[in-house]
């Protein structure tokens, strides 16, 4: 184990983090010890992407601990941070009673817990397969192939190097497997909104964890997608904006 005085190092702000090359708040400009970021409250903290967090606040004898993905979110560890230090400042250093109904209310409310889905606000642009043709890009992106029916969608999308292919459910969360180098669960909705955008929100949750939202936007035989991809993957070409054109229907494939 480390000796007390190594740790008594590392839990120091032994490099100053320039407030232009991180954050812009006290909890990341505090500084920085070894693989340990200083933190206001007299705390000091590991750090993971999307707000995963190990937080140590000695002067409350006390570890805090999260498991997150903000990153899709703006300011998304701001609000877990501020959740963390709303508790520490009122925490009592008596030891807590035990309280049932407490405890009942926070089951029932893990229970209900859900992530986001989109739910249709308009009515359905297209129905059957479609298929459009990208022009070139950077991603590689050649083809986007939608099948629809009256309960879900198949998506194809066709780079140079490769294809993925998922399904999602029409304003609930359709699970596939997504084909990509770490074959991973995938979850997903879509809907159709009221300007006749289709929007898609997919969540991967395996060894590919992330979350990759796609709208499409239809007019006459055109599709523009903006593509958002979110997470630590093994993939690209799930972001940017691209233009295509249909190139005829016939059965799925």
């Amino acid at each position: 184990l480390p000796s007390p005085s190594f740790m008594q190092d590392a839990l120091s702000p032994l490099s100053a983090n320039n407030p232009c090359l991180g954050g812009d708040d006290a909890d990341e400009r505090a500084g920085y010890g070894y693989f340990f970021w200083m933190m206001s409250h007299g705390s000091a903290a590991m750090y993971g992407m999307g707000g995963q967090y190990a937080i140590l606040i000695p002067y409350k004898d006390m570890v805090v601990v999260t498991t997150a993905d903000t990153q899709p979110l703006k300011e998304g560890n701001e609000i877990i941070r501020s959740a963390i230090w709303d508790i520490v400042e009122n925490a009592s250093d008596k030891a807590i009673s035990r309280d049932d109904e407490s405890y009942h209310l926070l089951q029932e409310r893990i229970q209900s817990l859900t992530v986001p889905i989109v739910a249709s606000s308009g009515r359905s642009m297209l129905s059957g397969y479609h298929e459009f043709k990208f022009s070139n890009n950077s991603s590689g992106l050649e083809m986007i192939i939608y099948n629809f029916t009256s309960s879900f969608v198949d998506i194809k999308l066709k780079y140079v190097d490769g294809e993925y292919a998922f399904r999602a459910g029409d304003g609930y969360l359709e699970e596939s497997d997504f084909p990509v180098l770490k074959s991973s669960p995938c979850y997903a909705s879509s809907a159709w909104l009221s300007d006749g955008t289709f929007s898609v929100l997919a969540y991967l949750a395996g060894p590919e964890m992330g979350t990759i939202s796609i709208q499409s936007a239809f007019s006459g035989n055109a599709v523009t997608v903006l593509m958002h991809l979110y997470g630590e993957v093994s993939f690209t070409g799930f972001e940017g904006v691209y233009t295509g054109i249909e190139q005829g229907s016939s059965s799925w494939i």
